[in-house]
């Protein structure tokens, strides 16, 4: 039922569920070949860097050197990424990591050449000793700060 200000609440077996609806992911970017940028609108700064780099940033994903065009957007039914464990899909993931139902869109699918390779911040392939890097840290007030602040309650 809607109790207003855009909240609905709900029956669970374990009680009264409050949920907000989901918000809209942000516009899909194309990442630069080379370099730093931030995004706020997806809420993270990304550095793509080619070869080895000593500084790690909060999250690391390293692609093969002759990986194509990147770029994030929000996830889509079926998108899969492989990560050392074998392919999982991003809404498995997502529901791992506790993401948020209304945050899930949110949260950046790193595409190379259109097809998703990594879900920021969660997944990502098994790295690759050599080749192309892609370092990611959250800005305040993204959807990190949701998972954190989820995860430490």
């Amino acid at each position: 039922a809607d109790i207003g200000i855009g909240v609905t609440a709900g029956r669970s077996a374990s009680g009264v569920v409050l949920s907000q609806p989901a918000l809209p992911p942000p516009q899909p970017i194309d990442l630069p070949a080379e370099g730093a940028a931030a995004y706020a609108d997806w809420g993270v700064t990304v550095r793509v860097s080619r070869g080895p780099r000593e500084t790690a940033w909060t999250w690391r994903c390293t692609l093969p050197a002759e990986s194509g065009e990147l770029a994030l957007r929000g996830r889509r039914p079926g998108d899969r990424v492989s990560t050392p464990a074998g392919t999982r899909k991003v809404q498995d993931i997502l529901v791992d990591a506790k993401v948020p139902r209304f945050a899930r869109n949110g949260v950046p699918v790193l595409c190379c050449m259109r097809e998703p390779v990594a879900v920021l911040g969660l997944a990502g392939p098994n790295a690759v000793a050599h080749g192309l890097v892609v370092d990611v840290e959250p800005m305040e007030g993204g959807w990190w700060s949701l998972v954190r602040r989820r995860a430490s309650s």
